[in-house]
């Protein structure tokens, strides 16, 4: 039996647009290769490998933000 991932994340201010990424892979199927070209891209482009927040995330700035 194969397992299903499901990877989400979401961009954007708190304004009126957001950017929503979903990954989906079969864990048996190795994502290794696709990550190799991802990395050599940001190295050939002359940009970091490094992740930017530019805000806290999670779940309790939005209950916050909304009074709850």
């Amino acid at each position: 039996m194969s397992e299903l991932s499901i990877f989400v994340e979401k961009s954007g201010e708190w304004g009126k647009y957001h950017l929503i990424t979903l990954v989906l892979h079969v864990q048996s199927d190795s994502v290794a290769e696709h990550i190799d070209k991802y990395e050599r891209h940001l190295a050939d482009s002359g940009l970091p490998d490094i992740p930017f927040h530019v805000s806290n995330f999670g779940y309790s700035d939005f209950m916050v933000e909304k009074g709850l």
